[in-house]
């Protein structure tokens, strides 16, 4: 029999304030790019400007700030991170947030480890992770610091997406059955929709909110075969549509205009060097080819930026995503790129 569990308690959430050195004229920072490791409490944040100068390289004592299966999380002026923890270990038990106006860091307290997602609204900060077979769905109230979370044995979701006080929750509440579901959770986790996605695919990491759609990369079918598709999602009514896609690996969705760009990304090997671009008016699409690998990929301005894991670039969206400059990231041999960040 299924279990779920509710408790609550109240947590502190800290800013940890201060950065290792001062930085002057902050406002020209544009990007970050999030340098990690899981073999031990250190990772960098490189910050650049808009012409890819960099303007500072920030110090902190986090393991395994990030991973390729997820992008940073934006809400308002924050940016929201998982700092993992050592990569066998992963007890961290906190995400992060930075801030665009000053790089100040928040720290808020979660009571769990091997945090996997994370989704932020109005009024909480939810997370999900999984532990000993037993799901975990968590919230922090952001103004208050309440914590609740629903325990549910057995159940196992591979990512969770949250839409306007709604989370979207890709996996199965039972881990033993076979097929793969989406369901859609208030913000108290009771359930509003179950719709098995069996038929659709799995892998969905990677989205993007449009109107009142919300956009899901789906690049295999429950039997690791390709299958190359987007979910579309109605966030009112829930109704789904499956879009099969002229490009392999879907992964990065990005709303450009009335363009949905969709990034090329083979996210294990993080190979992938192709962009679809799909008007969203006449359902005409596009493909471009750029001179690099893209498993991390933001929208600045008009521009792609983009790094392979060693470079960082900047790509011109109408300009057939013709490369305007790129540069080397001065990162360790035994460390790895996790993210990049737009500050803008």
């Amino acid at each position: 029999m299924k279990k779920m569990f509710l408790s609550v308690f109240v947590l502190l959430f800290l800013m940890v304030g201060c950065l290792d050195k001062p930085i002057e004229n902050v406002e020209a920072i544009k990007f970050g790019v999030v340098e990690t490791t899981g073999s031990k409490y250190l990772s960098h944040i490189h910050y650049y400007d808009e012409d890819l100068n960099v303007m500072h390289k920030e110090k902190l004592k986090y393991a395994s700030l990030g991973n390729g299966f997820n992008r940073p999380v934006y809400f308002e002026d924050e940016i929201y991170l998982i700092p993992q923890g050592i990569f066998n270990k992963k007890d961290s038990e906190k995400v992060i947030s930075i801030s665009k106006k000053d790089l100040s860091i928040t720290q808020y307290k979660v009571p769990n480890i091997a945090l996997m997602d994370v989704g932020v609204t109005n009024d909480y900060l939810f997370t999900n992770s999984n532990l000993n077979y037993v799901t975990h769905l968590s919230k922090v109230d952001r103004k208050t610091g309440v914590f609740s979370e629903k325990a549910i044995d057995s159940a196992l979701f591979s990512s969770m997406i949250s839409v306007d006080e709604k989370l979207f929750l890709f996996g199965n509440l039972n881990r033993e059955a076979k097929g793969t579901y989406l369901y859609v959770m208030d913000s108290q986790f009771n359930i509003l929709k179950t719709i098995d996605i069996s038929d659709v695919g799995v892998g969905a990491y990677k989205y993007v909110v449009i109107k009142k759609d919300l956009y899901v990369s789906i690049p295999w079918s429950i039997d690791d075969k390709e299958v190359n598709r987007l979910l579309k999602i109605n966030i009112d009514n829930y109704e789904i549509e499956v879009i099969n896609l002229d490009i392999n690996y879907p992964d990065s969705l990005i709303n450009y205009k009335d363009r949905l760009l969709v990034v090329s990304n083979d996210i294990i090997m993080g190979i992938g060097s192709k962009v679809l671009a799909i008007d969203l008016n006449s359902g005409k699409n596009e493909v471009f080819h750029l001179n690099m690998n893209l498993p991390y990929v933001d929208l600045y301005k008009g521009y792609l930026v983009a790094s392979d894991g060693d470079k960082i670039a900047l790509f011109d969206i109408d300009n057939s995503f013709k490369m305007i400059k790129e540069v080397l990231i001065d990162k360790k041999a035994d460390t790895y790129i996790s993210y990049i960040m737009v500050l803008e």
